[in-house]
C-alpha cells in the first residue's frame, strides 16, 4: 500500500479549498445581485433553477472528458472560465444577462467538481478511496462555512459587487497550484474487483444512487427553503444564521470521523442510519419550532448529511482508474437532480402549509430508506448483474 507525499496533500488541500470558496462566494451573491438588478421573485427563481437545471446534466459530459483529456487541464479550463464569468456578473445591468452568466456558471462548476473528485482518488488510490474522500470533504465543508460569511460582510461594507471582485481573483490564484499538478498524480490505478464481487458492487452502487439523491433533495429543502421558514416564525436572521452555522459544523465532524465509523459499521448500514437521521429530523422541524430543538435538529441533520455524503460517493468512486471521471460526474449529476428537485417540489408545498417541505423531505427519505432495507436484504448474484454495474460507474 503506497503512501501519498506530503505535497500532494498540501496541494489537493489548496486547490480544493480555493474552488469552494471562490464559488460559495458567488453562490450567496447572485441571488442578491439578481435582485438589485429589480428581479422579481419568479425571476430570481428562474436564475437559481436555471443553475440546478445545468448542473443535473453537465457533469456526467464533463466527468467523461476528464478521463479522455487529462484532469489538470480542465482544471485550469474551469477555473479560467469562473474568472471571465465573475468579471462578466460585475458588468452585467439585466437580470436577463446574469440568467445566461449563470448557465455559463454551472457549466464552470460542473467541469470542475466532478474531475477534482476524480483527480483525489487517482492520488490516492493505491492508499484508499476513503481517505481521499475524507480530505475532499474536510476541504469543501471547511471553506463553505466561511465563504457565505465573508460574502454577506463584503456585501454590507462595500458594494453588492465586491465578492465578485474577490471571486475572479481567487479563481484566478487557484490556477497556481493546479499547475503544480503532475503527470503522475493523475495515473494511479485501483485495485481490480473480482468476478465475484461483482454483483455485490452493483448493488452496492444503487444504494449510493438512491442516498446521493435522497441527501440533496433533503439538504436542497433545508438551504433554499427554511431560512424564509424561520423568519416566517417570526426568528432572528442572526439565529437562522447560527443554525445553519450547526449544520456545517455538524457536517464536517462527520466528514472527519466518518471513515473511523466505517471501519465499524457496513456502509449500507450507514446509509440506512443516515435515511434515518434525515426522517427524525425534518419531522420534528416541521412539528415543534424551537431555537433549541431547531439547533438540536440541525446538529443531526449536519451529522446524517456528511454521514451520507462520504459513504455514497466513496461507493461510487470504488472504479477503475479510467473511468473515475465518468463515476464522480454522474455523482455530482445526481446531486444536482436533487438540488433541483428538493426546492422545486418544496417550494410548491410550501404554498399550502410552510412546513410542508419539511415533511416532504421526511417522507422522500423513508421512501428511500424502504428501499435501501430491500437492497439490503437482496442477495447479490454473481451473474447478469454488470450492465447495472457499469451504468454507474461502478467496476466491472
Amino acid at each position: 500500500m503506497g503512501t501519498v507525499a506530503p505535497s500532494q496533500i498540501r496541494i489537493l488541500f489548496i486547490i480544493i479549498l480555493l474552488a469552494q470558496f471562490y464559488s460559495g462566494l458567488v453562490a450567496i451573491v447572485v441571488p442578491i445581485y439578481a435582485y438589485a438588478l429589480g428581479a422579481s421573485p419568479f425571476l430570481i427563481g428562474v436564475v437559481g433553477t436555471a443553475g440546478a437545471v445545468t448542473y443535473s446534466i453537465m457533469p456526467v459530459v464533463f466527468g467523461k472528458l476528464s478521463d479522455k483529456f487529462g484532469r489538470k487541464r480542465l482544471l485550469l479550463i474551469s477555473m479560467i472560465l469562473y474568472g471571465v464569468i465573475c468579471i462578466l456578473y460585475i458588468l452585467s445591468q439585466d437580470v436577463f444577462n446574469v440568467i445566461v452568466i449563470r448557465l455559463l456558471e454551472s457549466i464552470s462548476l460542473a467541469i470542475l467538481w466532478p474531475t477534482l473528485e476524480a483527480l483525489i482518488v487517482d492520488v490516492y488510490a493505491k492508499e484508499s478511496v476513503e481517505t481521499a474522500m475524507r480530505l475532499y470533504n474536510i476541504a469543501w465543508g471547511s471553506a463553505l462555512i466561511f465563504a457565505p460569511a465573508v460574502g454577506g460582510m463584503l456585501i454590507t461594507a462595500l458594494t453588492v459587487k465586491a465578492p465578485f471582485y474577490l471571486a475572479c481573483a481567487i479563481s484566478f490564484l487557484a490556477c497556481l497550484p493546479v499547475l503544480r499538478v503532475t503527470a503522475h498524480m493523475e495515473v494511479a490505478g485501483s485495485d481490480p474487483v473480482s468476478p465475484k464481487a461483482v454483483g455485490r458492487v452493483s448493488r452496492e452502487t444503487w444504494m449510493a444512487v438512491i442516498s446521493t439523491y435522497m441527501l440533496s433533495f433533503v439538504t436542497g429543502i433545508i438551504v433554499s427553503l427554511f431560512p424564509a421558514f424561520a423568519l416566517s416564525l417570526n426568528f432572528l436572521a442572526v439565529d437562522v444564521g447560527i443554525i445553519m452555522l450547526v449544520f456545517g459544523i455538524g457536517r464536517i465532524v462527520m466528514f472527519y470521523f466518518n471513515i473511523n465509523i466505517e471501519r465499524r459499521m457496513e456502509k449500507k448500514t450507514m446509509l440506512l442510519l443516515s435515511g434515518l437521521i434525515f426522517i427524525i429530523a425534518t419531522i420534528t422541524v416541521a412539528l415543534i419550532p424551537s431555537l433549541p430543538v431547531f439547533l438540536v435538529c440541525f446538529a443531526l441533520l449536519g451529522f446524517g448529511m456528511g454521514m451520507a455524503f462520504s459513504t455514497s460517493i466513496s461507493m461510487m468512486m470504488r472504479t477503475d482508474a479510467l473511468k473515475r471521471g465518468s463515476a464522480a460526474g454522474k455523482f455530482e449529476s445526481l446531486m444536482g437532480l436533487g438540488f433541483l428537485m428538493g426546492p422545486f417540489l418544496g417550494g410548491l408545498v410550501a404554498e399550502i402549509d410552510g412546513r410542508g417541505p419539511f415533511l416532504l423531505g421526511s417522507g422522500v427519505s423513508a421512501g428511500i430508506s424502504i428501499a435501501l432495507v430491500r437492497l439490503m436484504r437482496k442477495r447479490a448474484s454473481p451473474y447478469g448483474t454488470q450492465s447495472t454495474s457499469s451504468s454507474f460507474g461502478a467496476p466491472s
